[in-house]
């Protein structure tokens, strides 16, 4: 099974924000991409010193089982199409390598993610992307991302995933740097709408598949990318699903 960026991620990476926990030697190795594993862990480790701001965003509580989650995490340009055909969001992930995407929220942010390490719970990723500004230049940053996901049961009918989200963003551009030493609260702010966008569009895709399993498995089949043998294991794992009118539309939500 292919190990794509997952959605949460990869639309909030494209404007450059990113999490850091840990040294870039806890990490584990770099998986394969346009950089050698020793360019990635420098890469990581500048852009913790040289961080514009760091956040945490969540934990975040979506409603799908942990291993639909992970499902649609590791192939998370399944998901953009879903939620681009079923009009929740513009959002297109394109996967570029098995381990590197370019993602676009269809709005003003673009970039590209690329996976350094997984496990069951926890993956990092680097990112390089932009965000356009009617007001400001365009913020142009690097970012380390690292998401931890755990299984939140007695949450709903369905079962529920919890994920949580360190932030942090390097501005590369003097200008921009500099601005963003000013407007370090607007960064916050849009890092975190950015995420928040993205957690509300993924629990309405659950949503979808609790009220309208049917519909969604003839969506994914519409999606040319998606092997026959990831087809099948996505059609179990919904069709094992209670049905629930009642799921997704605010099911999900961010924790204080």
């Amino acid at each position: 099974m292919k190990k794509s960026p997952p959605l949460l991620v990869a639309l909030a990476a494209a404007m450059g924000a990113a999490a850091f926990a840990g040294t870039p030697e806890a990490m584990g190795p770099p998986a394969p991409g346009p950089f050698t594993p020793r360019e990635f862990t420098a890469a990581v480790r500048e852009t913790n010193d040289k961080r514009t701001i760091r956040i945490v965003v969540g934990p975040a509580i979506t409603a799908l089982p942990l291993a639909l989650s992970t499902f649609l995490l590791d192939h998370a340009d399944l998901t953009a199409f879903l939620i681009k055909r079923r009009n929740i969001a513009p959002y297109k992930i394109v996967m570029r390598g098995p381990f590197r995407a370019e993602a676009n929220d269809g709005a003003d942010t673009q970039g590209f993610i690329t996976l350094l390490s997984a496990t069951d719970h926890r993956r990092v990723y680097y990112a390089e992307g932009v965000h356009h500004s009617s007001v400001f230049p365009d913020i142009r940053a690097d970012a380390v991302i690292i998401m931890t996901t755990e299984d939140a049961p007695g949450v709903g009918s369905l079962g529920a995933t919890k994920s949580t989200f360190e932030v942090t963003v390097r501005a590369r551009s003097r200008v921009v740097a500099k601005v963003a030493k000013i407007l370090k609260h607007y960064l916050r702010k849009m890092v975190d709408a950015k995420f928040r966008r993205a957690i509300a569009a993924a629990d309405r895709v659950a949503g979808a598949i609790a009220q309208d399993p049917d519909g969604v498995l003839a969506d994914a089949s519409a999606f040319p990318a998606l092997l026959a043998g990831d087809q099948e294991i996505l059609r179990r794992m919904i069709l094992s699903l209670p049905l629930d009118r009642r799921a997704g539309s605010g099911s999900g939500k961010i924790q204080p």
